[in-house]
């Protein structure tokens, strides 16, 4: 059980919603009887202040074992994502947007999509093929 519980955590991203902790975000959402979409945008969300992800030494002490985060590549990154601009800063998505700026992701979302931020738009192929040339995509 215990062995079955570090597997899932490695695969997952655990988080503490109201002093419990959850494996994923799926499992947080069945048993609060939320979609996973709520759980996700609370998580991510200042004014949810109870409702965070657990840093990796909390992850660590929780399911007692040794902790390394899955890395994604820029380019499975960008299979799931559309790159923008943004105040003449380039994104590789909505998450490094928010992560960055402290915006919310459809507060970011609704700039891309209004005409009333010109500076916020999507990115051509050509400026994302410059910014991996360039490294300009954050390696997180």
């Amino acid at each position: 059980m215990k062995i079955a519980k570090q597997k899932q955590a490695r695969n997952s991203r655990p988080c503490k919603i109201r002093n419990t902790l959850y494996l994923s975000i799926a499992k947080a959402a069945r048993k609060l009887r939320l979609t996973e979409f709520t759980v996700r945008c609370r998580l991510h969300s200042p004014y949810w202040y109870n409702w965070r992800y657990l840093s990796i030494k909390e992850i660590e002490k929780a399911f007692d074992f040794d902790f390394k985060p899955k890395i994604w590549s820029i380019e499975s990154k960008l299979k799931m994502s559309r790159p923008f601009f943004g105040d003449d800063k380039i994104y590789l998505s909505r998450y490094d947007c928010t992560e960055q700026t402290g915006l919310s992701h459809t507060g970011a979302a609704r700039r891309v999509h209004s005409d009333k931020y010109p500076n916020w738009r999507f990115a051509t192929p050509d400026e994302i093929q410059h910014a991996l040339d360039n490294g300009l995509f954050l390696r997180s």
